[in-house]
Protein backbone atom coordinates (compact mmCIF):
# COMPACT_ATOMS: atom_id res chain seq x y z
CA UNK A 1 0.00 0.00 0.00
CA UNK A 2 1.71 3.15 -1.20
CA UNK A 3 -0.03 5.42 1.30
CA UNK A 4 1.12 3.31 4.22
CA UNK A 5 4.59 3.14 2.72
CA UNK A 6 4.81 6.91 2.44
CA UNK A 7 3.47 7.45 5.95
CA UNK A 8 5.90 4.92 7.51
CA UNK A 9 8.50 3.69 5.01
CA UNK A 10 10.77 2.07 7.60
CA UNK A 11 7.93 -0.04 8.94
CA UNK A 12 6.97 -1.12 5.43
CA UNK A 13 10.55 -2.02 4.58
CA UNK A 14 10.80 -3.98 7.81
CA UNK A 15 7.73 -5.98 6.80
CA UNK A 16 9.27 -6.65 3.38
CA UNK A 17 12.51 -7.83 5.02
CA UNK A 18 10.59 -10.27 7.18
CA UNK A 19 8.43 -11.54 4.31
CA UNK A 20 11.50 -12.14 2.15
CA UNK A 21 13.58 -13.40 5.07
CA UNK A 22 16.43 -11.00 4.41
CA UNK A 23 18.79 -9.38 6.87
CA UNK A 24 17.86 -5.84 7.98
CA UNK A 25 19.85 -3.21 6.12
CA UNK A 26 21.17 -0.06 7.73
CA UNK A 27 21.98 1.26 4.25
CA UNK A 28 18.35 1.04 3.19
CA UNK A 29 17.20 2.74 6.38
CA UNK A 30 19.74 5.51 5.78
CA UNK A 31 18.48 5.86 2.20
CA UNK A 32 14.90 6.11 3.48
CA UNK A 33 15.92 8.79 5.98
CA UNK A 34 17.74 10.81 3.34
CA UNK A 35 15.41 10.52 0.37
CA UNK A 36 11.84 9.68 1.25
CA UNK A 37 9.67 12.54 2.38
CA UNK A 38 7.08 11.38 4.89
CA UNK A 39 3.64 12.71 4.09
CA UNK A 40 0.79 12.12 6.52
CA UNK A 41 -1.58 14.58 4.84
CA UNK A 42 -3.39 12.44 2.33
CA UNK A 43 -6.30 13.87 0.45
CA UNK A 44 -9.46 12.04 1.36
CA UNK A 45 -10.42 9.65 -1.37
CA UNK A 46 -13.50 10.20 -3.41
CA UNK A 47 -14.58 7.20 -5.39
CA UNK A 48 -16.84 7.53 -8.43
CA UNK A 49 -18.89 4.49 -7.44
CA UNK A 50 -19.34 2.09 -4.55
CA UNK A 51 -17.90 -0.65 -6.75
CA UNK A 52 -14.65 1.27 -7.23
CA UNK A 53 -14.39 1.80 -3.47
CA UNK A 54 -15.06 -1.91 -2.85
CA UNK A 55 -12.29 -2.87 -5.29
CA UNK A 56 -9.90 -0.39 -3.65
CA UNK A 57 -10.71 -1.76 -0.19
CA UNK A 58 -10.22 -5.35 -1.36
CA UNK A 59 -6.84 -4.51 -2.87
CA UNK A 60 -5.77 -2.80 0.34
CA UNK A 61 -6.57 -5.96 2.28
CA UNK A 62 -4.08 -7.85 0.09
CA UNK A 63 -1.22 -5.45 0.79
CA UNK A 64 1.64 -6.66 2.94
CA UNK A 65 1.86 -3.48 4.98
Amino acid sequence: NYEKFVSDPKKTYSIIEKKLDIKPSTEVNKFIDETIKINNNFISKKFPTKEVKRIYDNLNELCIN
